[in-house]
């Protein structure tokens, strides 16, 4: 088995204010970090897609550094529209995976046992919406064909469908087309990680799922394209994914929350006969 968690959007600040004036997003990341260590099954490693900080300050990369590195488990990260890349490198210089591409890219592939990923870099400085360079894509096609057999995981910030949310699709992965003609040519692509989108989505992309994960600070206000909707966020609780490879199930995907609630409380049953299994 192997067990990936999936962070995303931490939107961090190290200056001690609130992000947006209202949410205390340190305090939440550090939350977020303790709700994965008390996982029952550890998990091999986390995956943190993107948007780790909100200003794209390297200070903010060395608070990010303090509360990552209480994760009990190996960390990867990916860049998001609110990142740095090339400070991110500079800060998290000692981890294997920021060695990954030029220095304003962070791209890369890993092992976990039976699964590999290949994290891709989407960001464009200055921007908000996400782009896949040339060299990435031919990164993307050479480790494609050099796996056959394993299951892949292709993590990226920015999704690469459409969610139905006209705010976030006009800055979603532009021009996907070069990128849906590789990955629809391997059948081993078992799922596409994503952020960006402060929500849960599911989709499918080149024949692939797709799973966008929400974030551990604030979420965005759910909305499907009316025009009345308004681009804002709210805090519902915060949660993050943890993903399953098994050779008989392959992947199942679990939605946890952050924080704890009552409970677990005990079944108990007047009959046996009544008692599941």
């Amino acid at each position: 088995m192997v067990l990936i968690a999936q962070i995303s959007d931490l939107h961090l600040v190290s200056d001690g204010k609130l992000c947006y004036g209202t949410v205390d997003t340190n305090e939440l990341a550090r939350r977020a970090v303790e709700a994965v260590n008390r996982l029952h099954t550890k998990p091999d490693a986390v995956v943190v897609t993107g948007d780790i900080i909100d200003t794209a300050r390297e200070e903010d990369y060395k608070l990010a550094r303090d509360i990552l590195d209480r994760l009990d488990a190996p960390y990867f990260l990916l860049s998001g529209n609110h990142d740095d890349t090339q400070a991110l490198k500079r800060v998290f210089a000692d981890k294997e995976f920021a060695a990954g591409g030029p220095p304003g890219r962070l791209y890369y592939a890993v092992d976990f046992e039976t699964v590999r990923m290949i994290v891709l870099d989407t960001s464009v400085p200055g921007a908000s919406h996400g782009s896949i360079s040339d060299d990435q894509l031919e990164f993307l096609r050479h480790e494609l064909d050099r796996e056959t057999e394993r299951p892949i995981i292709v993590a990226l910030h920015h999704p690469p469908i459409p969610t139905g949310n006209r705010w976030m699709d006009t800055i979603g992965l532009f021009e996907p087309a070069e990128l849906a003609k590789i990955i629809s040519a391997h059948d081993n692509v078992s799922l596409i990680m994503c952020g960006h989108c402060h929500r849960t989505v599911f989709g499918n992309f080149a024949g692939s799922p797709v799973i966008i994960a929400p974030s551990t600070g604030h979420q965005l206000e759910h909305a499907l394209g009316n025009r009345d909707e308004v681009f804002a966020y709210n805090l519902e609780p915060p949660s993050f994914l943890l993903h399953r490879w098994t050779a008989n199930a392959g992947l199942t995907t679990h939605l946890l929350l952050v924080d704890r609630f009552p409970g677990p409380f005990t079944f108990s049953w007047e009959n046996d006969e009544d008692r599941p299994g």
